[in-house]
């Protein structure tokens, strides 16, 4: 089991389905992980086999275009 703590982790989306965070660097070179919470989502599959482990989720097309958005001005892209 994984424990997230949140002190460590700067939210860079938000809405009522989504919020998205990534783990704040201590460094110049900022190469931590996206997190990306789904509150009920609409669709989603988890899939366990012996070699592989996936996980799909169905996202509002709007939804994940803001998000996507977002993430670029955070990262100074946009």
């Amino acid at each position: 089991m994984v424990i997230f703590n949140m002190n460590n982790r700067e939210k860079f989306y938000a809405s009522d389905k989504i919020e998205a965070f990534q783990v704040l660097s201590f460094n110049d070179e900022n190469t931590n992980p996206v997190e990306i919470d789904i509150h009920n989502p609409d669709e989603y599959e988890v899939i366990k086999e012996r070699n592989i482990h996936r996980v799909r989720i169905t996202l509002d097309k709007e939804e994940f275009t803001q998000l996507a958005i977002n993430w670029l001005k955070s990262n100074g892209v946009l």
